[in-house]
């Protein structure tokens, strides 16, 4: 990407969004509601950290929108992809690894736990390699 065009600093964005998880969390579990369990809570938090996520989404592409940026590139649409495909991978073996820590009694989860946490692997590794690769560049020279 050429140096010509600002980015957006990562940092403050990041800090509103912890500061944001932080308060929704702690509101969530100072409630009396749905039994109040750390899984809810984080349940809550990870949706107000996807709407505040959206809002994020719709502020850049207006942003672009109005400089006459395009929507996507095959560059974008590559990060896209290999993003998509590592977080796949990271998933599959985090089920993996909680299968063989269930039954070898090491850890008992039940049902909603497990797929939470296999989800919240997936979500998390999706953002890291598509942050990751767009710094980095062209996903071929990453790659290779």
């Amino acid at each position: 990407m050429s140096d010509t065009t600002e980015r957006e600093p990562v940092w403050p964005l990041i800090t509103v969004a912890a500061v944001v998880a932080v308060a929704a969390f702690t509101m969530s579990m100072s409630l009396d509601w749905w039994g109040n369990t750390v899984y809810r809570s984080a349940l809550v938090t990870a949706f107000v950290l996807i709407i505040l996520a959206d809002i994020q989404i719709a502020r850049d592409y207006r942003r672009k929108k109005a400089r006459g940026v395009p929507k996507s590139d095959e560059r974008l649409d590559r990060i896209v992809v290999y993003a998509s495909m590592y977080s796949f991978r990271a998933g599959i073996i985090c089920m993996i690894v909680l299968i063989f820590l269930h039954l070898l009694r090491i850890l008992d989860m039940d049902t909603v736990g497990a797929l939470s946490v296999s989800v919240f692997v997936m979500a998390g590794f999706y953002f890291a390699f598509h942050w990751y690769f767009d710094r980095k560049g062209d996903v071929v020279e990453v790659i290779s």
